[in-house]
C-alpha cells in the first residue's frame, strides 16, 4: 500500500544519503555500507525501474512523470525532493559549483514555489541514479582498476622471473625474493577478490537491467539535446539544444552510461552474448551526440572515453566474431553518425 512505498522510499533515501562517501576514491568501511549491500540494493531498484524501463514500451508515460526538477528542489513536509542533498556536490555536466550556487539563487523561486510532488517514477529515477552511481557503477569501476593493478603486478613478476640468474647470485638477492614472496602474496590476494567481483557484476541478468536502465537515461539526457519530435529529420544531428537545466546536470549521468558501455564492450570481446541481444541504437545516437558536445559535456577525458567506446564497438577486419554484423550496421545505418 501508499504507507508501506513511502517508508520503504524514505529507507532508501536514508541509505543513499548515508553513504554519500562511497563516492570517493577510496571508500571509509567503517563509515559506509559494503559493496554487497549496495549492489543488492541496486538490483532491488532496478526491479523497481523495470516497468518503465524500456523507451520504445511503456516509456510514454514514464517521460512525463521524470521531473528533472527533483535534483534542484529541497525537501518540504508533504512534498519535494527525497534527495534534497544527495546531487549538491556532485560535479556538473556544463557548470561550476559557483555557477549551479548562482542559478539556485536565482531559480529558487521557480523551483520552490507551490507544494511540488513527485511522482513515484520520479523517485525510482533518480535514486536508482545514485544508488547505481555508489553501488553497482562504482563496483564496476574498481574491478577495472583492480584489473589494472593486476596486470601491472604480473608483468613486474614475469619481469624479476625472468632476470632471476642477473640477482640471484647479487647483494640485492634477499630483498628481491621478499618483493617476489609479497608480489605473489597481494597476486592470490586480488585474485580472489577479481573473481569476486566478476561474478557479481557480470552475472547476465543484472547487465541486462543496467543496460535497459542506461538506455532510459541516455534518451532522457538526449532529448534535452534534441527533442524526440525532432529526431529522424533532416540536421536534427547538428543543431543541439543547451538549457541551464542540463547544464546543472550531474555529470555522473552521462559518465556511469558510457562506463557501462566500454565495460560491456570489453566483456564482449569473450561472451558476445552479453551484447548479442541488446539495442544499442540509442546508445550510438547518445555517443555520437555528446562526444562532440563540448558546451554540453565539459570534461575532455569523459568525451574522449566515449571515442574509446566506439573504438571497442568498430569490427576488427578479417576476424570472425558474432557481433561483427550487428556492429557494422550500427555504424552504416545510424543517422545522427552519418550526420
Amino acid at each position: 500500500g501508499g504507507e508501506v512505498r513511502e517508508k520503504t522510499l524514505q529507507w532508501i533515501a536514508f541509505a543513499i544519503e548515508s553513504n554519500s562517501g562511497r563516492s570517493k576514491m577510496r571508500i571509509n568501511m567503517l563509515k559506509c555500507a559494503t559493496h554487497g549491500f549496495f549492489l543488492n540494493l541496486s538490483s532491488v531498484m532496478l526491479h523497481l525501474c523495470a516497468p518503465f524501463m524500456d523507451p520504445g514500451k511503456g516509456y510514454g508515460k514514464a517521460w512525463e512523470k521524470i521531473d528533472i526538477n527533483y535534483l534542484f528542489s529541497k525537501e518540504e513536509e508533504g512534498g519535494g525532493s527525497r534527495l534534497s542533498s544527495a546531487f549538491k556536490e556532485d560535479t556538473r555536466c556544463a557548470a561550476s559549483l559557483e555557477e549551479l550556487s548562482g542559478w539556485l539563487s536565482k531559480e529558487s523561486g521557480r523551483l520552490g514555489e507551490g507544494e511540488r510532488k513527485y511522482h513515484f517514477i520520479c523517485d525510482c529515477f533518480f535514486m536508482t541514479s545514485k544508488v547505481l552511481h555508489l553501488g553497482f557503477m562504482k563496483s564496476v569501476r574498481d574491478f577495472l582498476e583492480n584489473m589494472k593493478e593486476l596486470g601491472r603486478h604480473q608483468q613486474t613478476m614475469r619481469r624479476l622471473e625472468m632476470t632471476r640468474h642477473v640477482w640471484s647470485n647479487g647483494p640485492y638477492r634477499q630483498r628481491t625474493e621478499q618483493q617476489l614472496e609479497q608480489l605473489n602474496t597481494w597476486m592470490t590476494e586480488h585474485k580472489e577478490i577479481h573473481l569476486c567481483y566478476e561474478c557479481a557484476i557480470q552475472e547476465e541478468g543484472l547487465l541486462h537491467q543496467a543496460l535497459q536502465y542506461y538506455k532510459l537515461m541516455g534518451c532522457w539526457l538526449l532529448n534535452f539535446v534534441i527533442p524526440k519530435e525532432s529526431r529522424g529529420e533532416e540536421g536534427a544531428g547538428t543543431q543541439f539544444l543547451l538549457t541551464d537545466e542540463f547544464r546543472m546536470l550531474p555529470e555522473f549521468f552521462v559518465d556511469d552510461v558510457t562506463e557501462l558501455l566500454s565495460f560491456t564492450a570489453k566483456i564482449a570481446e569473450r561472451q558476445p552474448r552479453v551484447l548479442q541481444d541488446e539495442e544499442l541504437e540509442s546508445f550510438m545516437d547518445f555517443l555520437v551526440v555528446f562526444m562532440g558536445c563540448p558546451d554540453h559535456v565539459h570534461n575532455p577525458y569523459l568525451r574522449a572515453k566515449m571515442v574509446d567506446v566506439l573504438h571497442l564497438w568498430v569490427p576488427p577486419p578479417q576476424i570472425q566474431h558474432p557481433l561483427v554484423s550487428k556492429m557494422s550496421n550500427l555504424f552504416e545505418f545510424n543517422l545522427l553518425a552519418k550526420e
